[in-house]
């Protein structure tokens, strides 16, 4: 799928041009990829040094580059009902292997009983969700490659903001909310900040609770 994209994308977008696939397994292993090297560094080594102007530029350029990848058409689903059903099916999981106490899955059916129907209100797309500060590569203030094309599937656009909840600890993530707001939508305008942030929930519950 990776391989694909990055041929479907090429002159799209700076992806990685593809030398040498192989999926037989009998050469390494496992399937592989060889392509030239992109000449820069991933943005996590480069974040700290920019200034706030900068820091801007490089989030406008990656909404760009989303908003690129988000215009492909495919088919579309009912994305409330995919993740509902997901998080349902998780939780009775860890219900019959008592991972959790009852209280403590009480509250998380209590919260997705109130806050499910956020999810209606979906916008289907491709989406790149792997958007982490090792997968961008950077010269100049530039993004120069974008990499890790694995997790891009059909989904709802919300489904990005995933990766602001999973890198917003680290130190370096110092972003505006001006800046959320474009990425959390490829610079598409957003509604509320707080409903924003339910539907992150929910959907950080679809993953934590996979089990």
């Amino acid at each position: 799928k990776e391989v694909l994209f990055y041929g479907f994308f090429r002159i799209k977008i700076p992806v990685p041009k593809i030398l040498v696939y192989d999926s037989s397994k009998k050469i390494y292993g496992r399937s592989f990829v060889i392509y030239p090297k992109i000449q820069g560094d991933n943005l996590y080594a480069k974040w700290h040094l920019m200034s706030n102007p900068e820091r801007k530029n490089i989030i406008k350029q990656l909404c760009g580059i989303l908003k690129i990848i988000s215009k492909t058409s495919g088919k579309s689903m009912n994305w409330h009902d995919k993740i509902l059903n997901q998080i349902q099916n998780s939780l009775k999981r860890i219900e019959d292997k008592k991972i959790l106490s009852k209280e403590f899955i009480q509250t998380i059916k209590n919260f997705v009983k109130v806050n499910h129907s956020i999810l209606k209100a979906q916008k289907i797309a491709l989406v790149y969700w792997d958007a982490h500060f090792d997968n961008i590569i950077v010269k100049n203030n530039k993004i120069v490659g974008i990499l890790d094309f694995e997790r891009t599937e059909m989904a709802s656009i919300d489904f990005t903001p995933l990766i602001l909840r999973w890198t917003s600890s680290k130190e370096w993530f110092n972003i505006s909310r001006y800046n959320i707001r474009l990425l959390l939508n490829a610079g598409e305008p957003i509604g509320d900040i707080n409903v924003i942030n339910n539907k992150i929930h929910l959907l950080m519950m679809d993953n934590i609770v996979d089990i």
